[in-house]
């Protein structure tokens, strides 16, 4: 049964489903390499000369319910690595903070599209179809990763629940507004309108 897996080889799961990382065949001795071959875990594939060692549907299964894993005798540094990078991407891209993550019991942050809105109705005073300065939404949201916030506008352009419009007239545009423009195919927006 695949409850009753090594610590290694649950940890070495763990690690694959996590890095996106395909490791080579001799990274995994074969005592512990064979029973996950059994159980439909991993496949070897060829790349090359080498053999590489891929997760399964399965072995994703299987981390999903074992995110409890016991951990008595690994030290599961690359593992530990790879889970810690992969939910950094996640709360990044989220727009969460880690206390959201560790304390879900707690107040949690609106969702990223309700704090964009809330930044653009407290500059419009409440007001939709009014011109907001890119500039500006980011000052009211420093919290949020450009990235992050750059990601989320374009998507929610592209749903249609905003518009980005760049200012016509150079003689309105400051630095800040060039500097916090964004770039939709190659013409930078400067003007966030809400829609609804």
């Amino acid at each position: 049964m695949t409850d009753e897996l090594s610590e290694k080889a649950g940890v070495f799961l763990l690690e694959l489903v996590f890095s996106g990382e395909a490791r080579k065949k001799g990274d995994l001795e074969p005592k512990y390499r064979t029973p996950l071959v059994a159980q439909g875990l991993i496949a070897l594939e060829k790349r090359g000369r080498a053999e590489v060692i891929q997760p399964t549907d399965a072995a994703w299964a299987w981390v999903a319910e074992h995110l409890d894993l016991h951990l008595a005798r690994t030290r599961p540094t690359r593992a530990l690595t790879a889970v810690l990078a992969r939910l950094r991407s996640f709360l990044a891209t989220r727009g969460m903070a880690l206390a959201d993550f560790v304390r879900p019991g707690g107040k949690a942050d609106p969702p990223l599209p309700e704090r964009i809105r809330a930044a653009y109705l407290a500059q419009t005073g409440g007001a939709v179809h009014a011109r907001v300065r890119l500039t500006a939404l980011r000052a009211a949201l420093p919290e949020i990763d450009r990235p992050v916030l750059d990601a989320e506008l374009r998507r929610l352009s592209a749903d249609g629940k905003i518009a980005l419009f760049p200012l016509d007239d150079r003689s309105e545009i400051t630095s800040d507004d060039e500097r916090d423009a964004l770039s939709l195919s190659g013409v930078a927006q400067h003007l966030l309108y809400l829609e609804a």
